[in-house]
Parts: structure tokens; sequence; C-alpha cells
């Protein structure tokens, strides 16, 4: 990716309270993606976008929702949210419910296909992470499971204040980091001074993670300005460029056709255009504008921004927990792209160092 800065650090009384902002967010954001990139390898279903995903999550946290919570809860616009329901009524993820304290209100809530899809994504994604999880040393997977709590901390400074106060089942779950949990013996480590790693814990802290990032960032960049699946190709772009359509297809574990439109989409907002492939002139390929690279920059260090401010509002202790763990979640990306066959760029993925 483009030259790292000098890293940000959140303000801390104490060497031991700060946290590198940009390596945390940068190794958040390579983790994201090499899960999703693990996913599509494993043959989830592509006919859900990232976003009926985030759909189908955020009703299955609150159990049921009106257009204009799920719009405030992932910081869409209600016509947008309209749209996204749309497509999920018709396929039978999603119905109509009557609110049981006012018969007057309609509310939407997971189907029984619709729940089956929400669990069959959750195995999946701890499917990915069970196998790269094995692969981490005694030591990186104790450090990740105390900084567990870290990430939930994290997660609730992130949220909407409508979120959190209605958020059903987030809490329940990782209340269950104070209790032994019956998955955690597989994962733990042979000396017992390190805790033992619940890799479902560790899945739900990821995913909510990002879920939670991922609509914090809309109040800088609206979902209909700048889709993530739209700053993926251009984030993969910016680690190797020109690229054709084909050759992202691959990187990103999408359909070519699904890439092809992405392209499209890009071009015509001024962020990538045709570029030149000095190996065969006649292959197209892509590659992004200047307006491009601003556009990505800007998503970027809004993004450590909104990290940098929710780490400052966190335990000095979660953060002293989250630095120690930035190794550990360096290493997790790199076992997740060489169980794909694949190398990260190591501008973003790189085992980043605890501040001295």
């Amino acid at each position: 990716m483009t030259e790292v800065p000098t890293p940000a650090t959140v303000s801390g009384t104490s060497t031991d309270e700060r946290v590198d902002t940009q390596s945390l967010s940068r190794t958040v954001s390579a983790l994201r993606r090499a899960l999703r990139t693990s996913l599509r390898s494993h043959g989830t279903r592509e006919q859900l976008t990232g976003a009926q995903l985030e759909v189908l999550q955020t009703l299955d946290e609150a159990g049921h929702a009106c257009i204009r919570e799920l719009a405030e809860r992932l910081r869409l616009a209600p016509n947008t949210v309209s749209q996204i329901l749309s497509r999920l009524l018709e396929t039978d993820l999603v119905e109509r419910e009557r609110d049981p304290h006012d018969r007057r209100v309609v509310g939407l809530g997971l189907t029984p296909l619709g729940l089956r899809e929400v669990e069959a994504w959750k195995q999946a994604h701890e499917r990915s992470l069970e196998g790269a999880v094995a692969l981490l040393s005694p030591g990186e997977r104790g450090s990740l499971a105390r900084a567990l709590p870290g990430l939930d901390a994290l997660v609730k400074q992130l949220r909407p204040a409508s979120a959190a106060a209605t958020a059903r089942s987030w809490t329940t779950r990782m209340n269950r980091m104070a209790a032994p949990s019956p998955r955690a013996d597989p994962m733990r480590p042979a000396d017992d001074r390190e805790p033992a790693l619940d890799t479902r814990l560790l899945t739900e802290a990821v995913t909510g993670l990002r879920r939670a990032l991922r609509a914090s960032i809309r109040t800088d960049y609206p979902w209909e300005t700048l889709p993530i699946a739209q700053v993926e190709v251009m984030q993969s772009l910016a680690e190797s460029e020109p690229a054709g359509a084909g050759e992202l297809a691959t990187r990103l574990r999408l359909a070519p056709n699904t890439v092809s439109g992405l392209i499209s989409r890009l071009m015509t907002a001024g962020l990538v255009d045709r570029g030149t492939n000095s190996g065969d002139r006649r292959k197209a390929v892509v590659q992004l504008t200047g307006t491009g690279r601003e556009r990505l920059a800007a998503w970027q260090a809004a993004h450590e921004n909104r990290i940098g401010a929710a780490l400052d509002a966190i335990a000095p202790e979660d953060r002293a927990a989250l630095s120690a763990a930035l190794p550990a979640m360096g290493a997790l990306v790199h076992h997740l792209y060489d169980e794909l066959g694949e190398r990260p760029d190591e501008n973003t993925a790189a085992p980043a160092q605890p501040p001295a």
C-alpha cells in the first residue's frame, strides 16, 4: 500500500497505555479482508451482499426492528435500508411482524431461513479462524485471549448509542468470557499460565469490531458514496496495480462479473481509470486515479481517527492488552493468507510490535 506514515499513539499517562493507532487500524483492516477472502474461498454464498448480511446480523442481535431503527444502527439512509430489505423479503430471509406491545407498529425480523443463514455465516467465520488460530504460539493465543475484553470495549465505543442501548445478544455472548467455555479446551496452551483462547469468542469479537467500524465510518463516508466492496477493490489496486478484472477477482475471491460491475462504478466516479499492461498491451487493466488515491487515503485516515477516539475512551488496561496483542493479530492475518496460498501486503498486515 502507500507509504506508512509515522505511527500515531493514543494519549495515556504511562507507556503501557499507548497503542499504535495506525498499526491497530491497519491490522484490523487486514484481518477483515483476510477473513472475507477466506470465507469466499470456502464457498459462502455470494448471492448476499455485505450490506444484506449486515441487516441480517443486526436483526439477529435486536430480535426485531423497524426501518428507522435499522437505519440508525447501520448509519444508512432509510431508503437504502428499504432497498436492502426488499431483496431480503423476496428471498424469505426477513419477514414483517407486529410489535407485541403495540399492534399498530410493524417491525421486521428474521425468518427461520434467515436465522439459519446467519448461523451458517457465523460458523463459516469460526471455521476460517480455527485453522489460523491453531498455528499461533501459546503466547500469541494468550495475548489474544487477554485482548478480548478490550475488543469488546472498542465495539461499545464505536457503536451508535441507540444500538448499544438495545443490543440483545452481543453483551450476553461476550459475558461468557467470565466463565470457562467448553470449546476453549482445544486451544488451551500447555503452559497453564497463559489463558485459553475460545475461537468462538474471538470470531464474535473480530466480526463485531468490523461491523461497528464499518457503521461508524459512515458518519464521514456514507455507504451510498463509497460501499465497502468498492473500497476493497481500491485497496487491492493500491497494493499492486495496474490489474485486470480477472486478477482482481482472483485476489478478492469474487466472481469476475461482480468485479467488473464494481470497476464500472469506480470508473464512473472517477476513482479508477484504464491503465497499460506493459507485458500485453491488448489486456485491459485498471489503476487508481489521483482522486482515487486521495479518497482511499482519506477513508483510511477516517478509519484510524475512529479507532483512535474509541481507544482514548476505554480503560488503560484494555489499551495495554490490545497493544500487546497486535503481533498476534498480525500473525493471524499471515496464517489466514497462508491457508489461501497468498501473502498479505507487508505494509497492511505486518505484525506490529508494541510501542516501547
